[in-house]
């Protein structure tokens, strides 16, 4: 999903008309992808079915969808190698809890993960099928108002992609027998970085 609309990202060029409509779309596109790749989370808030490894020590799942939607749908299934066809779904009750505001899952009981014949010790992940609707926003202009910091974020990077467009990569220029002048590839400002960095999904213990 979208973070910012072509609509801001022109305001802040300060540019009118629709001649670059096609071109900034996909670059709102492509930025919004970047960032969400860096905070390592969902940005839209949707019903989705998601595997992940949880180590048998920690017992702990932490969701790439966040907050969860606690008046939606929510099962979870285990497994030690990955099939979930016979698996029969946790009780919420006494089989884990859920933090749904930072996606935490607690297992409290459930499979037990293969062990080592002579040592006694985990030598897989258990397999956890998590059946949930989560994420940070149903739409990008309720993510703008929700997540201004990001959706500003996103319109920076953005004006800046369009403003690299014609030499995204590596270049130099001769400035005389001594000195030149340097630009890097195009990359992920650091308005944008800092403020993944700061939403993204924690993932110890998991």
């Amino acid at each position: 999903m979208d973070m910012t609309t072509s609509t801001r990202v022109k305001e802040a060029l300060g540019i009118s008309g629709i001649g670059s409509d096609t071109v900034l779309g996909q670059m709102v596109t492509s930025a919004s992808y970047e960032i969400e790749h860096l905070m390592d989370r969902h940005v839209q808030r949707t019903a989705r079915t998601e595997v992940y490894q949880m180590r048998a020590t920690k017992k702990l799942v932490l969701l790439k969808g966040y907050p969860v939607d606690t008046g939606a749908a929510f099962t979870i299934k285990l497994s030690q190698n990955g099939d979930f066809s016979t698996a029969s779904a946790l009780d919420p009750y006494t089989e884990y809890v859920l933090d749904a505001q930072r996606g935490e899952v607690r297992i409290l009981g459930g499979l037990e993960p293969l062990r080592d014949a002579d040592s006694g010790r985990p030598i897989a992940p258990i397999y956890v099928q998590v059946t949930y609707t989560g994420g940070m926003a149903t739409t990008t202009s309720s993510f703008i108002s929700s997540h201004p910091e990001l959706a500003q974020a996103c319109d920076m990077q953005v004006v800046h992609m369009y403003k690299r467009r014609a030499t995204p990569g590596q270049t130099s220029t001769d400035m005389g027998d001594s000195s030149a002048s340097y630009q890097a590839e195009l990359g992920v400002i650091k308005i944008a970085a800092d403020s993944a960095r700061r939403h993204r999904r924690m993932v110890w213990g998991g």
